[in-house]
Formats: C-alpha cells, sequence, structure tokens
C-alpha cells in the first residue's frame, strides 16, 4: 500500500484501544465483561453468598470466618451469539482469581487477593468498503483484544465479638490491553494493513464490610468499595483519568435447618464514574445485582459429606451496545470435593447466562469453574 493511503488509515486505529468498536460479543463491549469477582462457591450459588465468603474479594470482614487458605481459581467459558444472520461462538480460558487467608491470634485475619474485575479478551470480523483516495475500497477488519484490568486486594479483619466482624481493604487497580487492528484488502492494488497498540491502567480503591450474626442461624452482611482516581495510558502515554467504580451491597443468610443454608444478595456499583477514561464511543451504565442461592448437605463420600450448590443472578452489564444496556440473567449450581482429609477442596461450579439488549442478537455463556483450595 502506498504511504500516503496508509497515514489515512493510522488515526483510527490509534484512537481505537479506548473505543467501543465491535467486540465480537455482547459481552465484551467498553473495557471489557465484569467477571463479578466470584470465587467458585459464590458463583455456584448465584452471588448469593458472596458477602460471607472469604475467598471472594468483596467483603473484608468475611476473611476473618476462616482458617488459613490458598485458593486458586480456573474458569473456561464458552460463549455463542446469534440473530441477524449471525451465529459465531468463541472460547476464553481465564484464572480469575488467587487468594490467601492467614489468621493471627483469635481475632485478627489477614488476606490477599488478584482477581478480575474487566475482562477484554475476544474478536471480531468486520466486511467494510470506504472511500481511499476518491476509490471505493473493500476489506476484513479484524479486531483482536487481550488482556484485564485487575483487583489486587489487600485486607484485613477484625472479630469484636463472636457475633460481629468488621473488615476494611486496600485495592490496587491495574491491568494492560492489546489490541491489534489488521486490514485484509480485497481491492487488487492494495496490501495488508496492521497496527497494535497498548493500553494500560492504575488505579486505587478502599473498602469496608461488617458481618453480623442477628440471632443463631440468621446473618446479615454489608460491604462496600470507594473508588479512587484511576488513570489510562495508551502507549506509555497518559491519556485520561476517572474514578473507580463505588461499589454498595448487602447480603442475607439463613441457616435455621440443619444441612441448609439459605442466601440473598442485592448490590449497586456506580460504573459511570468510568464515563470519560476512553473515548465518547464508550457508553457506562451503573448496574445493579440480585442472587438467590442455596448451599445443602448432599451424600457422603470416603466419610466427608459433599456439599451441593444452586442459585440464580440477575444484573446490567455496564457498557452498553449500540447505547443500551445488557442484561445478564444466569442460573448456576455446583459441588465441593474434601480431599486429604479436611487439608483441600475441590470446588466445581457451572453458570450458564442468557444476555441480550435492544439490538436483535442474543448471547449464550457456559462458564465452567474449578477451584482448588489449600489448607495449609
Amino acid at each position: 500500500m502506498h504511504r500516503p493511503t496508509l497515514l489515512l488509515l493510522l488515526p483510527a486505529f490509534a484512537l481505537a484501544p479506548l473505543t467501543s468498536s465491535a467486540q465480537g460479543t455482547l459481552a465484551n463491549q467498553g473495557f471489557g465483561y465484569p467477571f463479578g469477582q466470584l470465587s467458585t462457591r459464590a458463583l455456584s450459588n448465584g452471588g448469593a453468598m458472596v458477602e460471607f465468603d472469604p475467598r471472594s474479594p468483596w467483603n473484608p470482614a468475611a476473611l476473618g470466618a476462616t482458617g488459613r487458605l490458598i485458593v486458586l481459581q480456573y474458569e473456561p467459558e464458552y460463549r455463542r451469539i446469534e440473530g441477524a444472520g449471525v451465529d459465531e461462538s468463541q472460547r476464553f480460558i481465564r484464572f480469575p482469581l488467587i487468594a490467601g487467608v492467614l489468621p493471627i491470634g483469635s481475632r485478627f485475619a489477614l488476606g490477599f487477593s488478584t482477581s478480575t474485575l474487566l475482562d477484554r479478551t475476544g474478536q471480531s470480523v468486520e466486511q467494510r468498503t470506504e472511500i481511499i483516495a476518491g476509490e471505493p475500497v473493500t476489506f476484513d477488519e479484524i479486531v483482536r483484544n487481550d488482556g484485564a484490568i485487575n483487583d489486587l486486594r489487600f485486607g484485613t479483619a477484625y472479630g469484636i465479638s463472636d457475633r460481629l466482624r468488621v473488615g476494611l481493604a486496600a485495592h490496587a487497580i491495574t491491568g494492560e490491553y492489546r489490541q491489534l487492528l489488521s486490514r485484509s484488502f480485497e481491492t487488487p492494488g492494495f496490501d495488508s494493513l496492521g497496527f497494535e497498540s497498548r493500553a494500560s491502567f492504575s488505579g486505587l480503591a478502599f473498602s469496608g464490610g461488617v458481618m453480623w450474626q442477628v440471632v443463631p442461624g440468621i446473618n446479615l452482611g454489608a460491604s462496600g468499595r470507594l473508588g479512587q482516581e484511576i488513570e489510562a495510558f495508551v502507549n506509555d502515554t497518559a491519556r485520561s483519568t476517572a474514578d473507580v467504580p463505588d461499589r454498595v451491597s448487602v447480603g442475607l443468610g439463613v441457616e435455621r435447618i440443619s444441612g441448609v443454608a439459605l442466601a440473598a444478595h442485592a448490590a449497586w456499583e456506580g460504573w459511570s464514574s468510568l464515563d470519560g477514561l476512553g473515548s465518547d464511543q464508550v457508553h457506562v451504565h451503573d448496574s445493579r445485582e440480585y442472587g438467590l442461592g442455596a448451599e445443602v448437605a448432599g451424600p457422603t463420600l470416603f466419610g466427608a459429606t459433599i456439599p451441593l450448590r444452586v442459585g440464580v443472578r440477575w444484573r446490567g452489564l455496564p457498557f452498553s451496545a449500540d447505547g443500551d444496556q445488557v442484561d445478564e440473567t444466569a442460573i448456576a449450581g455446583g459441588i465441593a470435593l474434601p480431599l486429604l482429609g479436611g487439608l483441600s477442596l475441590l470446588e466445581l461450579g457451572v453458570q450458564h447466562a442468557r444476555r441480550s439488549s435492544a439490538l436483535p442478537f442474543r448471547e449464550r455463556s457456559l462458564l465452567v469453574s474449578f477451584a482448588m483450595t489449600i489448607r495449609p
């Protein structure tokens, strides 16, 4: 391709890392898909028990509800988008959560975790025609994204009494996206063109929470995250600033029947604080989510009881598809297998989600979550 034509195309590529051009799936709009920062257990019950889960980086007060542990989580996801003549499938492999908890004495506990806040892995292919140097030119435009924004949390919990725990945590928000845009031309006389750009992020947030046993068998949990500034860099040049989203959430746990735990959860997240971090093509919505779940004592295997989990979850995703918010409804279930006499735990969760918007597309997702918990 002649150099003048190349220069005409570069400005569009240079703006791409922080735009919401076609991402290939409804979930991957804007800065990507919010995984929810749920452990395998919390995911298996629809997020309903997240306020009481020491593995999930939500409520730091929950760090005091367990002994020593190390968790490594692996989650392959299979997506399929259908509608308006489109039928595409994609597969993603991720390790969205690594966490550890260390009790100190009978009342204190420390915790560390790294989890995926937003994931933008995916690829889209679109055939386009543009007028270049006065001529119509047809080409396939391929956009491939790879990377995530992660949440590194350092937290502590303190037991004021046997019925009341509080917790505080600091969060370092960091990550990097790489985007490769390439154009394969069908018009004779034009060579293929490729351009790679990189966007990185650096931010800070704080969180706090409480767990309260109202009466035996009934527990309340509440937590909040206060976002500080987050800065975006494009190819190592400071591009824009915004605020890490605030979050407020509450949970109710009921264990009044032996072997049965029920829970409900509600949360609000102020994603609109990210408005301005990207281009004006990124449309951001605050979101709400709700979860209902249960965990019951199942069959006995090698002398250990196998818990059975089930749950449902509803939420809105933060980044719109063509100006309209994407809704997600999910059903989930899972089990846990104690190993080595309780020194480790293998957990399996499965979530099936449906995502929709005003666009004539529907997306289905099957996520399989594996977690290995070790109690050193």
